[in-house]
C-alpha cells in the first residue's frame, strides 16, 4: 500500500531524486503500518458484539490525543498563515509535516470514534470511564479552548502569529498548536506507562478490562504473553521506525534539522512507540518458551493464567 500510494502521488519537490520518491513511499508505508494496527480491535468488537476487555479510558484518551494530533497536522499542512508563522520562527524553513502525517492522524481519530461508537452499541459489556480520565480530558480540553478563545477574541492584547510574530511573543496560534501536540505526546506516554495498582484485576485472568497501560507489567507478572497479539506491536514498531526514517532522510538531505525541534511530537512519538514495542517483543520472545508448559499445565492449577484474549494493541 505504501509503495502504490507513494508512487501514485506527486514527488516531494524539496528533495533531490531519488529521495523525492523514497521519502513519500516511506511516509505512506508508516501510515499503512500504523493505520492497519487499529482494525483488529474494531473487527474483534464487531464479531463478538461486545467490548468486554476494552478499556474505555484507553479509547477516550486515544480520541483526545488523535484529535489534537489531527488539528496540529492539518493546521501546519494546509493553513497558509500558520505555515508562514512557522517560517518566521524557524528561519524560513517550512514545517516538516507531510500528507501521510495528516491522513494518519485523521484516520486514527475516525477509527477511535468507531471504537467508542461500538462501546455505545454494546452497552451491556461496557465498563464506565474512570473519574480521573474524565477529569483529565475535561481539564485539558478546557485549557486548550480557553487559550484559543483568548487568541480569537483578544488579538490586540495577545498578538497572534496569523499576522506575523514579534520577537519574544509566546501567546500565539503557533504555540497553541505546539500545546495541542504535547497533549498527544502526553496521552501516548500515559498509555504506555504501566499502572501497578490497576494490574491486579487483569492478572487474575477474569473478565476485568485490560488496558495497554497494564500490558507490560501483566506480561512480566504472568511470565506469559499468551492471548496477546504480537503482530499489532510489530506493525506499531514498523510505523515508528519508518516515521523516524522519513524525518531523518528529509532533514539530512536538506541540511536542516530544525524540523526535529519544530515538529518534536512526530520524532517523540516514533521513538516512544519503538522503545516500548521493543519491551513488548522482548517479553514475547523471553516468555514464548514457557507457552508449551503453560498449555500442558493450564488445567492442573499451575497458577499461570493467560492474559485476556481481548488485550489491546499498543497503538501509537
Amino acid at each position: 500500500m505504501g509503495l502504490i500510494v507513494g508512487l501514485s502521488l506527486p514527488s516531494n519537490p524539496e528533495l533531490p531524486a531519488p529521495l523525492n520518491i523514497v521519502s513519500p513511499i516511506i511516509g505512506w508505508t508508516y501510515f499503512a503500518a500504523w493505520s492497519v494496527s487499529f482494525y483488529p480491535q474494531v473487527w474483534l468488537n464487531y464479531t463478538r458484539k461486545s467490548v468486554s476487555g476494552l478499556s474505555l479510558d484507553f479509547q477516550i484518551l486515544n480520541l483526545l490525543g488523535f484529535v489534537c494530533y489531527a488539528v496540529y497536522n492539518v493546521s501546519l499542512y494546509w493553513n497558509a498563515a500558520i505555515r508562514e508563522a512557522y517560517r518566521l520562527v524557524h528561519g524560513g524553513n517550512s514545517p516538516a509535516v507531510h500528507a501521510n502525517d495528516v491522513f494518519f492522524a485523521l484516520h486514527a481519530a475516525v477509527l477511535t470514534m468507531v471504537t467508542l461508537a461500538q462501546s455505545l452499541a454494546y452497552p451491556s459489556s461496557r465498563t464506565p470511564p474512570s473519574r480521573l480520565c474524565v477529569a483529565a480530558v475535561v481539564a485539558t480540553s478546557g485549557a486548550v479552548l480557553a487559550y484559543a478563545a483568548a487568541l480569537y477574541w483578544a488579538p490586540g492584547l495577545h498578538p497572534s502569529c496569523l499576522n506575523g510574530c514579534t520577537e519574544g511573543t509566546w501567546f500565539t496560534w503557533l504555540n497553541l498548536l505546539y500545546l495541542v501536540s504535547l497533549v498527544k505526546l502526553a496521552v501516548s506516554l500515559v498509555k504506555y506507562i504501566p499502572q501497578v495498582g490497576d494490574a491486579e484485576p487483569g492478572a487474575l485472568g477474569g473478565s476485568d478490562p485490560i488496558s495497554s497501560n497494564e500490558q507490560v507489567i501483566l506480561n512480566h507478572r504472568l511470565r506469559s504473553t499468551r492471548g496477546w497479539n504480537v503482530w499489532n506491536v510489530l506493525l506499531d514498531f514498523e510505523g515508528g521506525a519508518l516515521s523516524l526514517a522519513q524525518m531523518i532522510i528529509d532533514n539530512s538531505v536538506c541540511g536542516d534539522w530544525s524540523a526535529v525541534t519544530g515538529n518534536p511530537v512526530k520524532f517523540a512519538l516514533g521513538f516512544v512507540s519503538m522503545f516500548f514495542d521493543v519491551i513488548f517483543v522482548g517479553q514475547h520472545v523471553a516468555f514464548g518458551k514457557r507457552r508449551g508448559v503453560q498449555d500442558a499445565e493450564g488445567e492442573e492449577g499451575s497458577g499461570l493464567l493467560p492474559v485476556s484474549d481481548e488485550a489491546q494493541p499498543a497503538n501509537v
